[in-house]
């Protein structure tokens, strides 16, 4: 699977995300914008997903984390694992998985 990138705030919200991740889950970039990208992330995966990227940016760590997203064309939850790096002199995070 090609990578997905991501550019997110320190507060989990949604400022960009590649072609990659609109052909991976369907959601247009308008709709994955903000907090509308959770849609595509597993229920059960979201407050770990937010503690984790709280302390990684609390602590001015990578990001490292394994949740499942939502496949396009079947509807499936498959497992990705995610990257990133603090950039907050800008006051965003760039995300790759």
């Amino acid at each position: 699977m090609p990578a997905i990138f991501a550019s997110l705030t320190t507060r989990f919200i949604a400022l960009t995300f590649n072609q990659n991740w609109c052909e991976y889950t369907g959601l247009t970039l308008e709709q994955s914008l903000g907090s509308g990208w959770l849609t595509a992330l597993h229920p059960d995966d979201i407050q770990s997903a937010d503690e984790i990227w709280s302390n990684a940016v609390k602590n001015k760590t990578i990001y490292n984390n394994e949740y499942r997203f939502k496949r396009a064309f079947d509807g499936s939850y498959r497992w990705q694992l995610a990257r990133g790096f603090t950039n907050l002199s800008r006051g965003k995070v760039r995300c790759v998985g």
